[in-house]
């Protein structure tokens, strides 16, 4: 993402170029350069007089006038002339770009014909609450996909724009927001959860003696720390912290949910050995009321309503007037046509 940005911002410098430079424009305007020492240097710039608002003299680190030619790099005695790495730039990634900016600018200009906005408000929410829920993975993401926190911003803005077009004049009565929780009730709920201890062994004698000193009175942590290959639970006195159904496998899981708080099983059998389960606590389900998440409700609902981002643009390029004024580009249009 950050590229294309890097991308943009050149191509548009080329666009402005070229827009003075015209074809066909005058190029009988002078440029006398006199020196400390009294010589004088005359450069032609083949710009139209008329068109010139202002001018600078940038410093030959930066600007190299040689042979009618800008300069943007020199290797050794080797120039490269600051029409071809703009032309390569072009031939490398123009359409992508071009495609890219005009699709913001649909979705802007859409946004403006609806009267919609986002605030900057609503963009660091988004983000705050995406942090929240990545935790450390957050930086590790943005490096993955190569963006800085100002790229992941605009695409939240972006993708807040998208969803306020799709919804725009569309209300969602009360009837609908009921009708939508009663049908997804599983989504706005949290799901029984247990909290476990176990002994993991890998013969039916170990855990037959496991059993024996379980019903001797011995303390279920101590044998675990003593005898449970599962080493990152023993440690803990076989504590498995809270889990749902799901996460563990299903010999196992069944067992830990039929039991009672207090109560410990017999030896379970599972492809990791023999078990044995102690259940130390159980939070059963909570369902949220529809006043508790109306406005979760409402956000999912228009978020389901907003089409995939890039088929929302596809329709808008095809409904808005696109001119392309590069023939490079010409083509492009065609492909917006509906």
């Amino acid at each position: 993402m950050r590229l294309k940005r890097l991308l943009a911002s050149s191509l548009l410098a080329l666009f402005l170029v070229a827009a003075v430079a015209w074809p066909g424009a005058a190029a009988d305007t002078e440029l006398v350069v006199k020196l400390k020492d009294g010589l004088e240097i005359l450069v032609e710039i083949p710009v139209d007089p008329e068109a010139i608002e202002s001018f600078h003299v940038g410093s030959t680190q930066f600007v190299a006038q040689e042979a009618g030619g800008a300069l943007i790099a020199r290797v050794g005695d080797e120039e490269i002339p600051a029409k071809a790495f703009y032309d390569s730039l072009v031939e490398l990634a123009g359409r992508d770009v071009l495609m890219q900016l005009m699709a913001e600018a649909a979705l802007r200009d859409a946004a403006r014909a609806r009267n919609v906005t986002v605030t900057e408000e609503d963009v660091v929410a988004e983000l705050e609450s995406i942090k929240s829920q990545l935790g450390p993975a957050f930086d590790q993401i943005l490096i993955q996909y190569n963006m800085t926190e100002a790229d992941l911003l605009h695409n939240i803005e972006l993708s807040l724009l998208a969803v306020e077009i799709a919804n725009a004049g569309r209300e969602i009565t009360d009837a609908e927001v009921e009708e939508y929780y009663n049908a997804n009730i599983d989504v706005f709920s949290i799901p029984e959860s247990v909290r476990a201890s176990h002994i993991l062994v890998e013969t039916e004698e170990e855990v037959q003696a496991v059993l024996d000193a379980l019903e001797e009175g011995q303390s279920f942590a101590d044998l675990a720390m003593r005898y449970s290959i599962d080493t990152g639970s023993a440690v803990r006195g076989g504590d498995l912290g809270y889990f749902y159904r799901g996460d563990m496998v299903q010999e196992f899981e069944d067992v830990a949910f039929a039991l009672e708080v207090g109560e410990t099983s017999g030896a379970v059998k599972t492809d990791y050995g023999y078990h044995v389960i102690a259940l130390t606590d159980r939070i059963p389900r909570k369902v949220y009321s529809l006043e508790e998440v109306r406005e979760d409700v409402i956000t999912m609902m228009r978020q389901q309503r907003t089409p995939e981002f890039g088929q929302l643009v596809s329709e808008l390029l095809r409904t808005t007037p696109v001119t392309i004024y590069d023939e490079r580009f010409q083509d492009l249009s065609n492909s917006l046509q509906p």
